[in-house]
């Protein structure tokens, strides 16, 4: 079984239960993960987010990847689907599950503990991403 340790590039895709002006639109990521015995860890830059970083935490059973992304923050998106800090409340966790190909990982994210939105009290819910190993 290959190791997940090194960099990674990918994208996540807002899903249907996004607002419409952002349905389909998808996000850039960046992740440098470190493995040992089938857990991982390591930091991820979103591309909608530029100058923070989340953690990353999760595992991997034979293909089955499964991680967690966290903020040290909450975050917002207005109806206009604009992300925004909120230093002032908790972060909440982003899930992510999928399988391990042979060109990277494919899945879907779902927000666990639900996030505060500004001008809205709809839960957003997830959507599909797809990640590559990065060479250097």
């Amino acid at each position: 079984m290959q190791t997940l340790s090194g960099n990674w590039e990918g994208y996540f895709t807002y899903g249907e239960h996004y607002p419409e002006k952002i349905i389909g639109k998808s996000v850039r990521f960046y992740i440098e993960l470190e493995e040992k015995d089938g857990y991982f860890k390591g930091f991820c830059k979103d591309e909608n987010l530029p100058g923070h970083t989340a953690t990353i935490s999760g595992f991997i059973d034979d293909t089955f990847i499964s991680f967690v992304k966290r903020y040290p923050f909450a975050l917002q998106m207005d109806e206009e689907g604009n992300s925004r800090i909120d230093p002032e409340k908790p972060p909440h966790d982003i899930h992510y599950s999928g399988n391990l190909l042979p060109d990277g990982v494919e899945g879907v994210f779902e927000f666990g503990n639900l996030p505060s939105f500004v001008h809205s009290e709809e839960v957003y819910e997830g959507g599909p991403f797809k990640m590559i190993r990065v060479t250097s």
